[in-house]
């Protein structure tokens, strides 16, 4: 059996770099297994680039979804989702949580552009403070569910639905991807987990 490894997933090319950028900044002297793919924007786009990837890799993967994200109510450095909607069929998917990272909160994924609060009201009685709305998060954990991968996500609020989405800060929002989260602690706690996931195996196998 192939050792786990860890894909750390972005819906466009600009998180990727940072994302990149951060982990490389750590200065690791081990040898991490970590592999990183753009997934494209869009749940279904997230869905056929996921899984054409995992197809062609025969190993087994941690699934680390990491991007900026919409919100709606209190703005907060970063959020972990807990539970994803995906509101265009009405789908709720309760996350697995293998370790915590930043507050658990739900958030919404929607295959086009929230750009108003009415298009998400029928989420309001979740009486969450907070909610962050992306685009590819549905997909992935879909994808996730197929091949009975561990995954996480985090998220980082920038555009406050309304008139901060429709003027929306790109480079703003990288910079915030860049430090609102702890990729030092995201880093230890995904080797950690792909330690015990080899002694696990290890003994299944004795």
């Amino acid at each position: 059996m192939n050792s786990m490894k860890v894909l750390f997933c972005c819906a466009t090319f600009q998180e990727l770099k940072v994302v990149k950028e951060e982990i490389k900044n750590l200065k690791l002297k081990q040898h991490l297994p970590f592999d990183f793919l753009c997934c494209g924007i869009g749940n279904y786009g997230a869905i056929f680039s996921l899984t054409k990837f995992l197809e062609e890799h025969s190993e087994p993967y941690f699934l680390v979804n990491l991007g900026v994200c919409g919100y709606r109510g209190e703005k907060v450095s970063c959020i972990q989702a807990s539970v994803i909607h995906q509101i265009q069929i009405q789908k709720e998917q309760i996350i697995p949580q293998n370790f915590i990272l930043a507050p658990l909160k739900h958030l919404i994924s929607s295959e086009i552009p929230v750009k108003n609060e009415k298009e998400i009201q029928d989420f309001f009685s979740l009486q969450e403070k907070t909610l962050g709305i992306d685009m590819e998060s549905a997909g992935i954990e879909y994808v996730a569910q197929q091949f009975q991968f561990p995954r996480i996500f985090l998220k980082v609020p920038c555009d406050k639905i309304g008139l901060e989405t429709e003027h929306f800060d790109y480079q703003q929002a990288l910079q915030n991807l860049k430090t609102q989260i702890d990729y030092q602690k995201l880093v230890e706690y995904l080797l950690e987990f792909l330690k015990k996931n080899e002694k696990s195996d290890s003994v299944l196998m004795d």
